[in-house]
């Protein structure tokens, strides 16, 4: 999962995504994605796990599943590095997962709080996330997005 995925609940922005010199980003268009990373069943991607790329054949196999309690897909199978897959609907990949570090900033006038968090849930940027902080209290926060 690497790294600390800064929240600021002041402002929103895009979200960050991988880019190789011979491949783009995933964009809403895509018909099909190349894993970046190898991804185990059930784990929720994200468009850092994911790059646009071109069909390989007519019917690219569909490895995504809609997770209707989290509102994310997930991967219905293992997938390898590598991988040209059917893309899922980009609004649907998680921005966070369960278990990613994320540092949650305030801003209030001159002062600035933070709090580093671990994500219980996935989310998507624009829905809210449940997280629980160091003492083990369980707390929802918006996710406008990565600030990275």
């Amino acid at each position: 999962m690497g790294g600390i995925i800064p929240i600021l609940l002041a402002a929103a922005s895009a979200e960050a995504a991988p880019v190789r010199a011979e491949a783009a980003p995933v964009r809403a268009e895509a018909g099909c994605v190349e894993v970046v990373r190898p991804l185990e069943r059930g784990v929720y991607p994200t468009s850092r796990d994911l790059l646009t790329a071109v069909c390989k054949g007519p019917a690219a196999e569909r490895v995504f599943s809609y997770d209707p309690t989290n509102r994310v897909v997930r991967a219905a199978r293992d997938l390898a590095a590598g991988e040209v897959v059917a893309a899922p609907p980009l609004s649907l990949l998680a921005g966070i997962r369960p278990g990613d570090e994320i540092a949650i900033e305030a801003h209030v006038g001159p002062v600035i709080v933070q709090r580093s968090v671990r994500a219980v849930r996935p989310a998507r940027v624009g829905r809210p996330v449940t997280v629980r902080a160091a003492d083990g209290m369980p707390f929802v926060v918006a996710y406008p997005g990565d600030h990275r």
